[in-house]
């Protein structure tokens, strides 16, 4: 069997992906550029790592990480922070939502989840991970013009599980789909 493109997120209450749809829609009708790529509401996950192309046994590997360190792991809550971009302001290429959470449960998940696949063979991402909510990527390096937005009045999000996705590249863009969903226990 072949290789297939993977990733590890958080998945997103449908409620929260209606107002984030609400959120898309009201800066498209302020940003009348051809250069910006929307991203699908339906789309909208938090990326723990990315993966890339792995066989079968990397995923069956995968699994049993995810299972492990999820089992001694606490559920969490995330909040909506503010509007923010990569790499830079003078320089934006991704537009997203920066995310935080009391403590840190989920930022160990992740670092665990990365030592532990690395131990696997799998090549994570050097850069420092940032909990972000992607809305849009920029063709042109240019800021997006903003509408005033309280995320305080978004109720938290619950991070009871973690998902093992397969990411389905088109030319009408990325379809993702879980391969297996896995409950923080603890």
């Amino acid at each position: 069997m072949g290789k297939k493109r993977c990733f590890i997120a958080v998945n997103f209450p449908q409620w929260l992906k209606d107002d984030l749809n609400n959120i898309i829609n009201q800066l498209k009708k302020i940003n009348h550029r051809e250069d910006i790529n929307w991203v699908k509401s339906e789309n909208c996950h938090l990326t723990l790592h990315f993966l890339g192309y792995i066989d079968e046994r990397q995923i069956e590997e995968t699994k049993k990480v995810l299972s492990f360190i999820l089992s001694v792991s606490s559920p969490t809550n995330l909040f909506l922070d503010n509007f923010d971009y990569f790499p830079s302001l003078s320089r934006p290429r991704v537009f997203f939502i920066s995310l935080k959470e009391k403590g840190n449960s989920l930022s160990s998940i992740q670092s665990k989840l990365g030592l532990n696949l690395e131990k696997i063979g799998i090549r994570i991402e050097e850069r420092p991970w940032h909990m972000h909510l992607t809305l849009a990527r920029l063709k042109i390096p240019r800021p997006l013009k903003i509408i005033p937005f309280d995320f305080s009045k978004v109720k938290p999000v619950p991070v009871k599980s973690i998902e093992l996705m397969e990411s389905h590249l088109s030319p009408f863009g990325a379809r993702y789909s879980i391969i297996q969903s896995f409950p923080i226990n603890h």
